[in-house]
């Protein structure tokens, strides 16, 4: 069996992770919910009704007997003094009253028996159905999670270890210096800043925004970009007023088949309801439309996004992955951030 591994994104370890602590804590939610229904069920039949319908029965067998007694005691009464029976209507009316208020409660008593035998079963099946998510949330994922620990801690210390380094000649050494000299305004910069334009062209309009109502669930390959630690950590260092969008509040996507080798994000102007944020792909995908899904449901399968979406309106960060690049722009199209230079975030004064 082979010992090697094909890693291509540390990140993308960071997003399982992430996920699997989100569904055992969501799992282990729904399973105490659901533990504490039961008992509550439970308590009120045992407690509650059983114990209600059984005092009713003693105190209703109690008064069916006084008014069995007080009927004879009136026709005992009135054959004395009259001579002659008497009809008792309001006697007879009390005794039939009374009558049907302990066969009321002899019933309640026996139905809340069976229910409590019902429940019973019922919540010993249950218990064996769910053993085994019970297993995966106490054992497999805190396990699962711990290798995937070792993984990450693993690779990033490998990743941090520098290579050697060569000898520079003096020819590289004034290459390298004439390099350092070109203008902004290369090739690189140009072919950036003309992807960054027609991405924006991409962006739909606040009309398309509003008549495109959310969707339950959110497209496929949103859950899988993943935003670096080093792009959400350069995010809170980007000297500007955040602004987290609302959870149920409106974004936007391209509608796309595959996932997209280009990653677009950029937040524009919108209206109550709309964060405003669009997220769209790069040349390589064929967009068909757009879908809209709510801020929660996009954090729910792509925590990564999380911090991202607090920039400001105007800005837009751009993911490449084939080139494992990732850029802050500001509103003018200036790089605030880009990784391949790994430095601070950066305004021009």
């Amino acid at each position: 069996m082979s010992q090697e591994a094909k890693i291509s994104s540390i990140a993308t370890l960071k997003h399982l992770r992430a996920c699997l602590t989100r569904f055992s804590e969501t799992a282990a939610g729904a399973l105490d919910e659901t533990a504490s229904d039961i008992q509550r069920t439970v308590h009120w039949l045992r407690e509650s009704q059983y114990g209600y319908w059984k005092n009713q029965a003693q105190k209703r067998q109690e008064q069916f007997a006084q008014a069995k007694i007080a009927l004879m005691r009136k026709e005992i009464f009135d054959r004395q003094i009259a001579g002659n029976p008497s009809s008792c209507v309001d006697e007879r009316k009390a005794l039939k009253r009374a009558e049907r208020r302990l066969c009321e409660a002899q019933h309640k008593l026996r139905q809340v028996k069976v229910w409590v035998r019902q429940i019973e079963r019922e919540m010993s099946d249950y218990k064996g159905a769910v053993q085994g998510l019970v297993n995966d949330v106490e054992v497999r994922i805190p396990n699962a999670r711990a290798r995937l620990d070792r993984m990450i801690d693993s690779l990033e210390a490998y990743v941090a270890l520098a290579p050697p380094e060569a000898p520079i000649t003096a020819e590289e050494a004034a290459a390298f210096e004439d390099v350092q000299r070109e203008p902004v305004t290369g090739e690189p910069v140009r072919s950036l800043l003309e992807r960054v334009e027609a991405l924006r062209r991409t962006v739909p309009s606040a009309q398309v925004r509003q008549d495109t109502p959310p969707e339950s669930e959110p497209p496929g390959w949103i859950a899988r970009v993943a935003c670096s630690d080093s792009l959400r950590d350069a995010v809170r260092e980007i000297p500007a007023e955040k602004s987290a969008p609302e959870p149920t509040d409106k974004l936007v996507l391209a509608r796309v088949e595959d996932s997209p080798d280009v990653v677009y994000l950029q937040r524009t102007a919108a209206a109550d309801g709309d964060s405003g944020w669009y997220v769209g792909a790069g040349a390589d995908a064929d967009a068909e439309g757009y879908v809209a899904i709510r801020i929660d449901d996009l954090v729910r399968v792509c925590p990564s996004a999380a911090d991202v979406l607090d920039l400001p309106e105007g800005y837009a960060v751009l993911i490449c992955g084939r080139e494992g690049r990732e850029i802050i722009l500001g509103p003018d199209n200036q790089a605030l951030w880009d990784s391949l230079k790994s430095g601070p975030p950066t305004v021009d004064e």
